[in-house]
Formats: C-alpha cells, structure tokens, sequence
C-alpha cells in the first residue's frame, strides 16, 4: 500500500478517525502502539495520503472498544450488529477486488451475509462513482433482501440529498428491507443476539427498559451521517411512543 496524493474520500475518513482518536484523548502514539501500525503508516491515513483499509477501520474501533462516540453533535462510531454470519473484508487486496466488481455489477459479499460496519465504510471511501450507481441500483431492484439491505446501509452513509431520500423510499415502501434494518438497529443499540432483536423488531415496545432505549433513539433520529439511523430510529420512537408515559 502505498502513498499517493490525498483525495477527498481519503482525507474525509482520515480526518474521522483522527477526530475518533483526539476525542478519547489518545496521541498517534499511543495509537500506534495499541493498534500495531506504525506512527507514519497512521499519520498518512489521517492526512488522507494512505487509504484506510478495513484492518485499520477496526484496529481503531478495537482500540476504543467498540463503543460510540461523539464529538460535537455527531456520533462518529457505531458497535456492530450481532448477526452470527457478520461479514468483514479484510486487506487492501480484497477490497480493491470487491470495489472493483461492484463497479462492474458483482456485489460480491453485498449478496451474502450482513456486512460490518468498517466494511461499509471502506467500500464507501473506495468505491467508484459507477459503484455508487451499482450499489443505488440494487438497493431498489436486488434479488433478495439481504443485498438490498447492505446497499441500503451504504448508501445511507454516502452524502447526499438524493441517496437521502432514496434510502427512505426503500424503508417506506420494502417491508423487508425494514424489518432487516430495524432488527439490524435493536442489534446494535442494545446488543442483544440476533433472534431476540428479531422478535422486538416485531413488538418494539416489548424491548428492555423502553425508556432507556429510546433516549438511545434520539441520538440516531439526529445522526447526520446516516439516514438508515435516522429513519429508523424514528420509526421505533414513533412505536414506542405509547409506553413511554406509563
């Protein structure tokens, strides 16, 4: 992997996962100790001069421990979903194949398995313009949920007022596609095992505590960086609106 010039994705996550860092006091020095990469190697991340690969997305969300945080207003990091068949692409090699074929109509690992949260994030900040058109494409017309879910989820982190509403079109009118992103939601949030968050997903007010969760949910109904979150943390505010004042 090696140094070019910075582009505006690069430099975009970069400065995410500095501001990730700073933000739990840690120095690049510190974080290169913990993560294992050297000072230079994540000092070129940050500027945007060295993609951040999947491995380096989670040595730093293993290094503040997978929880979220914030900065400002903004919620930068998320937990991962407890689903058993999680799926993580790991090296520069792969992800340059999956974006490769994305950009050339194969979803790849899109169609199989729920992917992680650094994954999306990579392929967000790789992917080609033709590959955003791809991934918009299947989030409405793929063959199964499971690929129209994961599109879902990238494109609901990609910028954009149209990606915006198109994400919630898909939330409103694919029963399926919400029922995997609600469930994918509870999952996260309250990291409960997959099939419980299932079952919630069709009652919320039967979560845990449902006050406590929906405190968590006004975080997410006011996430600017993802209009996945924000819909569906809505929609259970809106569910959960009933049990609220008891």
């Amino acid at each position: 992997m090696g140094v070019y010039m910075a582009s505006t994705n690069d430099l975009d996550i970069g400065l995410l996962l500095r501001e990730v860092r700073r933000s739990v006091g840690l120095s690049l020095d510190a974080m290169s100790r913990e993560t294992h990469y050297s000072k230079s190697t994540l000092g070129h991340v940050e500027t945007g001069r060295r993609r951040a690969t999947p491995e380096i997305i989670e040595a730093y969300e293993r290094v503040i421990g997978s929880v979220e945080i914030e900065v400002g207003d903004t919620v930068f990091w998320r937990r991962d979903i407890t689903h058993p068949a999680l799926a993580k692409v790991r090296g520069a090699a792969k992800l340059a194949q999956l974006t490769k074929g994305i950009a050339e109509g194969n979803p790849g690992v899109l169609a199989e398995a729920p992917t992680a949260h650094a994954t999306d994030l990579a392929i967000i900040h790789r992917v080609t313009p033709d590959g955003i058109g791809e991934i918009r494409r299947w989030m409405v017309e793929g063959k199964t949920s499971t690929l129209r879910t994961n599109a879902l989820a990238v494109i609901a982190k990609t910028p954009g007022v149209e990606n915006a509403q198109l994400v919630a079109d898909v939330l409103e009118n694919d029963p399926a596609v919400r029922r995997l992103c609600i469930t994918s939601e509870i999952s996260r949030i309250l990291q409960l095992d997959w099939e419980t968050c299932k079952v919630i997903a069709r009652d919320i007010p039967s979560c845990p505590n449902p006050k406590r969760f929906a405190r968590k949910l006004v975080k997410e109904v006011t996430d600017p960086n993802d209009t996945e979150s924000r819909w569906c943390g809505a929609y259970m505010l809106k569910k959960l609106a009933p049990v609220l004042g008891r």
